[in-house]
């Protein structure tokens, strides 16, 4: 239950209500309205190691609790499973790292250049959660990058990536050769735009692709 508090936050705001019989269920219950919300923002990215540190360390303590019993575990909001519990241990799902070329998307919200004129140092926080990357950059991008401080980027460079135990791949740091706006626009908006757009479509694009493959085409 320590554990289970410092996942969720806010401590003041969940109460403990009760033990279920059977499997162990702890039941929790958010003391106001719309923090149960919250509550679902703060634990969605820990599987892909995005979140708060003390509730990333709390998660991995639970998967680990959760192993030394032999099982696995939910989170549940309603009807709702948002957070799954392996039972991996830490030491069983070690990260993997390596350096490859990629691109990250977020916002530049700082920038920094010693006195030399040498690399420029940046930060972005990803669009995905609320972490952030270090990223370096030539003084040349250095200067185009500056354009784009404080709105949203898609930097691409070689970078330190990392794998965590449920296979997803994290940017650990980048260094930019190539940056370029990103238009922050909804769904809907976005939806609209591609049925303005005067294309022909295809009656069945996948018999199409399948025809172009089977004659050697590229698409």
């Amino acid at each position: 239950m320590k554990q289970l508090s410092a996942l969720l936050g806010q401590h003041d705001d969940i109460r403990f209500v009760r033990i279920e019989k059977g499997s162990l269920r702890v039941v929790t219950k958010a003391a106001r309205a719309g923090f149960a919300g919250q509550v679902t923002r703060r634990v969605s990215g820990l599987t892909r190691a995005q979140g708060p540190q003390e509730a990333l360390r709390a998660y991995a303590r639970l998967n680990e609790m959760v192993a030394e019993d032999g099982g696995t575990a939910r989170l549940i909001r309603g009807s709702a499973v948002i957070l799954h519990f392996s039972g991996t241990r830490v030491d069983a799902a070690r990260p993997l790292r390596m350096l490859d070329h990629g691109f990250i998307t977020g916002k530049l919200y700082a920038m920094a250049q010693d006195a030399r004129g040498g690399d420029v140092k940046a930060r972005i926080r990803l669009a995905s959660g609320s972490n952030s990357v270090s990223c370096t950059a030539s003084s040349a991008v250095g200067r185009h990058l500056r354009s784009f401080l404080f709105e949203a980027v898609r930097a691409h460079g070689k970078g330190e990536w990392e794998r965590t135990g449920d296979g997803t791949w994290i940017c650990q740091s980048l260094h930019i050769d190539r940056v370029e706006p990103v238009r922050n626009v909804s769904l809907r908006a976005a939806i609209d735009e591609i049925r303005a757009a005067e294309i022909e479509w295809p009656d069945d694009p996948l018999g199409e692709l399948d025809e172009l493959n089977d004659a050697g085409g590229q698409v």
